[in-house]
């Protein structure tokens, strides 16, 4: 099992303001299952629980999450592009302003134990 500490940074892109950019986060990883808790766009504390498929240097992330105005739990799907052992890059689209489709954007950086 692996354990990863990271900071997120993030763009929204058709979301309103008070947005939240800055997402530390801690995650548990054995084999493709995924858990864990950050600080998400809405400055709420969230919980997750999902799978990661890898194929080469990409992942595709997908769960349910906790934390959002949306609902009690809500799914989501993180497109990742590993630009190596500690840094990536990612979308995630989401429910934007208005209920029209929003796209966050961001960068990650962890640390693997």
């Amino acid at each position: 099992m692996d354990l990863l500490l990271g900071l997120a940074l993030s763009a929204h892109i058709g979301f309103g303001n008070n947005i939240n950019e800055f997402h530390p986060m801690i995650q548990l990883q054995k084999n493709s299952f995924i858990a864990g808790a950050f600080y998400n766009s809405e400055s709420n504390a969230s919980l997750f629980a999902g799978l990661s498929n890898k194929l080469g240097k990409f992942n595709i992330e997908y769960g349910l999450a906790t934390g959002y105005n949306q609902g009690v739990v809500v799914p989501f799907v993180r497109g990742i592009y590993n630009i190596n052992d500690n840094i990536n890059v990612f979308v995630v689209p989401a429910p934007g302003k208005d209920g029209d489709l929003g796209i966050v954007l961001g960068t990650q950086i962890h640390w693997r134990k």
